[in-house]
């Protein structure tokens, strides 16, 4: 049978040697399974290896070891690949598939990337952190190769933009397109009554499905909760020959490929988003898609990714619909309405402009660049870059924007945090004492990276117990151990001293050490950041390194997920090299929140000791103890009277339409930065909490100005407007439009509407009755009198028959009077 991307090869062998292309193919098109065979056949780019990346492990074996059954070899010969803990490759292998951080080491040790002939980037459209990095130094790294091949792939995303994109930084960029191979799809829509009732309605779902399949069932989830969840609301639901499988990034790579495979009778595969691409799953022409993915947004203030919910984009929505036609035609379930299709978005967000960068950052330095000189298809999050380096220098991996010795001997084949308690553990000798933390260490690495979803246990070191004596059944678990008692230089007969490892967790994890407060009941972190107690626990610990945590949407605070006791903190602060600062305040204390004098030994936000000291506060110790108040509960703890209120929004008006007071920082958190010249100046007869909270900030604001800008802030923007009758009235700025409120009577003869700054800003008008009820909220009074005044007048002239209501208003004197008042 022939594949819609052949149609496009003979054009694409034009392009080498020194191919610079970008191919858009939809799935089915055989983009993944075809041409790296056809590139090996025509002898393409054959002066070295011809790799392939994948951004999942468990994609890359799976299309390494189909692309092996073509040629009727074993994966390993011809065609081999490479992912986390395990290779296939001989010295016959000519194309590997590799997974992108496998790219990114290859890069560093090798820039040139001396025995690879092509690179092909196949499913650019999932934008890992690990394809946008490894890209970028690949594009970087072109001038020492100009004879490298690259090919970007995409299933979604237009190879247009990825290809103008290219064409900035090397030449001859050609663009590829190619038609999919699919089967006509049925859309079905099965919305809950409720939307947030979609997972108790989804098994109901996928038993209709089962009814309509002649083979299987593909099931996508966000996460491992949802899959349990449905999983065991199944098992009373569908026959028992109905093989029911799971596939997630937990499950070892010998289960995913299990669940991939089809079997004698019908079954339903339960998997996270993991099944949308790359992957062949056979015996599948019914889809269930809950519309429903799990994606990490990093906070910044916490130094840990959020896990959220999202409805996928429409993209993804196609990819997943797309699964049901591969071979044959399918139905696609959605558990969704069509209505709710308005509110997806087209593509969803790349990980680089979401989640942690620590990564990306310290690669991108050890390269010898900046992120900001590395090409791009999206650029990463400046304030996640800036949180990256903050933690890069608490490590002691960056200094004076320079990376240290510390750095360039750091092994980041893992995580940075994994191989910084790696290095401190390692650092601790070989005596025999030293090598039972080492084995702790490797048991609590393991345990960080691999987590079984079935030991829910929080407390990282019993954790760690558990998942040890769960080992042979833990595969994962159990070749990540191994892996890193390789590193440690320790076997796996070493006893482990779990308490001993403590100093060596808090090395990877400085920016997560917390103290327990339990007048507010939370955890604080170092980093300022607030976490809710342990739930699990009757009595909380003092101090915790906290690993990760749960958060809500629109909760900041978040649930402790894994930690650890620290038992000394002093070992702890030594073994992270946390700074210890003094610091001097006046602060609050005691029921009667008496101002006192305290001095403290800090890190960070955390207090390790306070001592009261003698002596009376000074003003500037007391003003600096009402601004930490303010900054606390908020600039609306003061008196804000109509007048201040008035003033900060006309200054506030001025400043947007002209931009003039622009060195005013006049938002919420400016006037708080700024408190120390504006509002401090008026504090010197404020003793006491109370007394600040009784303060009104109108002179102090008004003084802030000089008297050529008050000047012009009274000009531009006054107080009162004056009526054609010569009444002043009052200008309400408060509503963020300049408001006035006006019978109707005394706007005759005024043709358009008032303006001010200097006829810059239309003033609203509010059009009262006689009894002063609004009749109209007008911002163009001329369009009033035009249209809406003779239903107005048609309506109020009988119910206020003594006051006038002309015809023509615009001729009409204008007045306040009633009729017989004017004769």
């Amino acid at each position: 049978m022939t594949l819609p991307v052949e149609n496009v090869l003979p054009a694409l062998a034009q392009c080498f040697p020194a191919a610079r292309v970008v191919l858009e193919a939809p799935p089915g098109a055989g983009k993944s399974t075809y041409l790296p065979l056809y590139l090996l056949r025509e002898q393409l780019g054959t002066s070295g290896i011809t790799v392939m990346l994948q951004p999942r492990r468990v994609a890359a074996v799976n299309v390494a070891s189909y692309l092996a059954r073509q040629l009727d070899e074993p994966v390993g010969e011809t065609v081999g690949y490479i992912v986390r803990g395990e290779t296939k490759r001989t010295k016959n292998t000519k194309l590997l598939v590799v997974t992108e951080g496998v790219l990114v080491r290859w890069l560093q040790e090798d820039p040139e990337l001396s025995d690879i002939s092509t690179l092909i980037f196949d499913e650019f459209h999932e934008r890992n952190l690990h394809s946008d990095l490894s890209l970028a130094l690949v594009i970087d790294a072109l001038p020492l190769r100009e004879d490298l091949n690259l090919l970007i792939m995409s299933a979604t995303l237009p190879a247009k933009d990825i290809s103008e994109w290219l064409s900035a930084y090397c030449d001859g960029v050609t663009t590829l397109s190619s038609e999919g191979r699919s089967f006509p799809i049925d859309i079905q829509y099965r919305a809950p009554k409720q939307r947030s009732e979609w997972l108790l309605h989804l098994p109901s779902v996928i038993v209709e499905a089962l009814g309509n399949a002649d083979k299987g069932v593909l099931v996508f989830l966000p996460g491992i909760y949802e899959i349990e969840r449905v999983q065991h609301a199944l098992s009373s639901l569908v026959a028992t020959d109905v093989g029911v499988y799971t596939l997630h990034s937990r499950l070892s790579l010998k289960a995913q490929q299990h669940a991939l495979k089809a079997s004698d009778g019908r079954r339903i595969i339960l998997a996270t988003n993991i099944a949308e691409t790359s992957l062949t799953i056979e015996g599948i022409d019914v889809v269930v898609d809950s519309g429903r993915e799990r994606r990490a947004n990093f906070l910044p203030g916490y130094g840990m990714n959020q896990l959220t919910t999202h409805f996928v984009s429409r993209a993804s929505a196609t990819q997943r619909a797309g699964r049901a036609g591969r071979l044959q035609p399918g139905t696609c379930y959605r558990v969704w309405s069509k209505a709710d299709e308005h509110g997806q978005p087209e593509y969803a967000r790349a990980d680089i402009e979401t989640q942690d960068v620590t990564s990306v950052v310290l690669e991108a330095l050890k390269w010898g660049s900046s992120v900001s000189e590395l090409a791009w298809f999206t650029p990463p999050n400046p304030v996640h870059c800036r949180v990256a380096e903050q933690f890069l220098s608490l490590t002691g991996l960056l200094h004076d924007k320079q990376l240290t010795g510390k750095a360039m001997s750091l092994d980041t084949g893992a995580d940075v945090r994994l191989a910084l308690i790696c290095a401190a553990a390692n650092e601790t000798g070989d005596k025999e004492a030293n090598n039972n933390v080492k084995a702790a260490c490797a048991r609590a690495l393991a345990t960080l990276e691999e987590p079984s979803p079935h030991i829910k246990t929080v407390n990282i070191l019993e954790s760690t117990k558990q998942h040890y004596q769960q080992r042979q059944s833990l595969s994962r678990w159990r070749r990540r151990w191994q892996y890193w008692l390789q590193r440690l230089r320790v076997t796996e007969n070493t006893e482990a001293n779990e308490k001993g490892a403590e100093p060596m967790l808090i090395a990877g994890f400085p920016d997560r050490l917390a103290k327990y407060s339990e007048t507010k009941r939370s955890f604080q972190l170092v980093t300022g950041g607030r976490l809710a107690p342990v739930a699990e626990l009757l009595s909380q610990p003092q101090w915790a390194i906290i690993f990760e945590a749960t958060f809500q949407e629109g909760n900041s605070t978040g649930k402790v997920r894994r930690y650890v006791e620290v038992s000394d903190i002093s070992d702890a602060i030594d073994a992270a090299g946390l700074p210890v600062s003094e610091t001097h305040s006046a602060d609050w204390l005691g029921t009667q929140q008496t101002l006192t004098r305290v001095r403290r030994q800090v890190i960070g936000a955390l207090t390790l000791s306070e001592e009261k000291l003698d002596g009376s506060v000074s003003h500037e110790e007391r003003c600096q103890a009402f601004a930490e108040y303010l900054n606390k509960k908020g600039l609306e703890t003061l008196h804000w009277s109509r007048k201040a209120n008035q003033l900060l929004a006309r200054m506030r008006l001025l400043q947007s339409v002209t931009g003039e007071l622009s060195d005013y920082p006049l938002s919420p958190e400016g006037l708080l930065s700024n408190l120390k010249v504006w509002a401090y100046p008026y504090w010197h007869s404020l003793k006491s909490l109370s007394q600040l909270e009784a303060w009104e900030p109108c002179e102090a604001l008004t003084y802030w100005l000089n008297y050529d800008e008050k000047e012009r802030l009274d000009n531009a923007c006054p107080e009162h407007w004056q009526t054609p009758t010569q009444r002043k009235i009052f200008i309400n700025y408060l509503d963020g439009t300049p408001r006035v409120e006006v019978k109707l009577q005394e706007m005759f003869g005024v043709k358009d509407s008032p303006r001010i700054i200097d006829g810059q800003q239309v003033v609203a008008v509010d059009l009262l009755s006689p009894a002063g009820r609004l009749l109209q909220r007008t911002n163009d009074l001329n369009g009033f009198w035009g249209n809406a005044y003779q239903e107005v007048r048609k309506e109020m002239r009988g119910r206020y028959p003594k006051h006038p209501w002309p015809e023509d208003p615009i001729n009409a004197e204008a007045t306040y009077k009633t009729k017989r008042q004017m004769q």
